[in-house]
């Protein structure tokens, strides 16, 4: 047996058995604050950014609001110009004005798309898209015109529309709401395409109650039924081609033959 001598202690160590020296502790460097130097700098770094976002937010507002109707330089309607007006003081960098357009969409001014642009320090340009014009109804001295989706649109022509004037209550009240009834626009659209080039500039075509629909050409004044146009538009047609000197009279063809009368007053 041997004797291990320390400064405190004496350990005999028995024959056979191998001496384990003791462990010493090891003291690891304190990971708090490297973390908590990140934490500090990540903290600084967002109220930097929150700083310039105001900042920014206050100093580059809009100042200026243009607006128009698509592509070209048609400006915008009274209304909306009222509307976009709005928007002046809002911030230029961080702000959502698409939704912010949007919301001037009403009935009578169903616009199909929404753009804008920003030009530093101030100035936003808003564009609003509607249908091209097919067609337009005069009701009471006022014309709507439609385009081919049967959408109300305020987009201009550059060209003269094909007019139909409205003497039908229930089409009137729903005018006044700028909507069209669907079938209504797909018989006006089938008359159209059954016109096309087929009557002379001077000719009307009104829309009564109970789906008449009067033609007055230079010669005559027909009464279609306007659910029954192709065969109804295929006699005028044939009479209007034979009636270029008669004397101008009412001529119904909703019957399986056509009526003759005088002209009503």
């Amino acid at each position: 047996m041997s004797v291990i001598r320390s400064n405190s202690h004496v350990k005999a160590i028995l024959p056979g058995t191998r001496h384990k020296r003791q462990a010493r502790p090891v003291y690891r460097q304190s990971l708090s604050r490297p973390w908590l130097i990140k934490l500090l700098w990540g903290a600084l770094i967002l109220a930097i950014i929150i700083l310039v976002r105001f900042g920014l937010d206050h100093y580059f507002i809009v100042t200026q609001v243009y607006c128009r109707l698509g592509r070209g330089s048609t400006p915008c309607p009274a209304s909306l110009q009222r509307d976009v007006q709005t928007l002046i003081g809002k911030p230029m960098l961080f702000y959502n004005y698409t939704t912010a357009l949007e919301k001037f969409r009403t009935p009578a001014l169903p616009f199909s798309n929404v753009n804008y642009q920003k030009l530093l320090p101030g100035v936003l340009f808003a564009q609003f898209d509607f249908g091209q014009p097919l067609y337009q109804l005069q009701a009471s001295g006022q014309n709507f015109s439609f385009d081919d989706h049967g959408v109300y649109t305020i987009l201009p022509s550059e060209q003269e529309l094909p007019t139909f004037i409205v003497d039908n209550q229930s089409l009137l009240l729903s005018l006044n709401d700028y909507q069209l009834d669907q079938i209504i626009h797909q018989k006006l659209w089938q008359l159209l395409y059954l016109s096309r080039g087929q009557l002379s500039p001077p000719s009307t075509i009104t829309i009564k109650e109970d789906n008449l629909l009067q033609v007055e050409t230079k010669h005559a004044v027909y009464l279609l039924d306007l659910f029954n146009l192709d065969e109804d538009w295929q006699q005028l047609e044939y009479l209007e081609s034979y009636r270029q000197n008669s004397e101008k009279q009412e001529i119904d063809l909703r019957l399986s033959l056509p009526v003759v009368r005088p002209v009503s007053d």
